[in-house]
């Protein structure tokens, strides 16, 4: 028995049509609201990726985001994340939903496109192994555990900083 244990046939994605060319990127990440777990940084490494993108197409362009993230989770933190969003405008492309069942989670991985999870002391990660399972890409740092899954530039992106996965993402 492995409690831990993913069955790959429950998470693994359904056939989906293309994405639009003109659809935001759908990102998505899953975490307790714990500082360990830096759902800040998750925040941060998003808003730092979607300037980097305004700024590569020329666009400037903070009401039309190429880009919209959905960070579940509950925890302590909650209040220091809804401030941080409110005081950088992020209301129009970030939402966080809270926490949900593993059902409804991993029908938005289906939706998603790209996994992203900053944590520095993840140990292997099975919320960024749920994502793989169901088949998105994930963007994390290289010394974690989610390296042991996650080949760099092949499963996903593997960065040594917060700047390196704002670039990745």
């Amino acid at each position: 028995v492995f409690p831990n244990g993913i069955d790959t046939t429950v998470w693994r994605p359904p056939p989906r049509a293309p994405r639009a060319a003109d659809a935001p990127i759908e990102v998505v990440a899953a975490m307790r609201f714990a500082a360990r777990k830096r759902p800040l940084a998750v925040l941060e490494v998003a808003a730092q990726a979607r300037e980097l993108v305004s700024k590569s197409s020329g666009t400037g362009s903070r009401t039309s985001p190429a880009m919209r993230l959905t960070l579940f989770g509950e925890g302590p933190e909650r209040g220091r994340l809804e401030r941080f969003a409110a005081h950088h405008d992020m209301a129009d492309w970030v939402t966080m939903p809270g926490r949900v069942g593993r059902d409804q989670l991993r029908e938005r991985y289906w939706d998603s496109d790209i996994y992203l999870t900053p944590a520095r002391l993840e140990a292997f990660g099975i919320a960024a192994l749920e994502a793989r399972t169901a088949g998105l890409p994930v963007v994390a740092r290289r010394d974690t555990g989610v390296g042991d899954f996650v080949v760099d530039g092949v499963s996903g992106l593997l960065g040594a900083d917060d700047d390196a996965l704002a670039h990745g993402l």
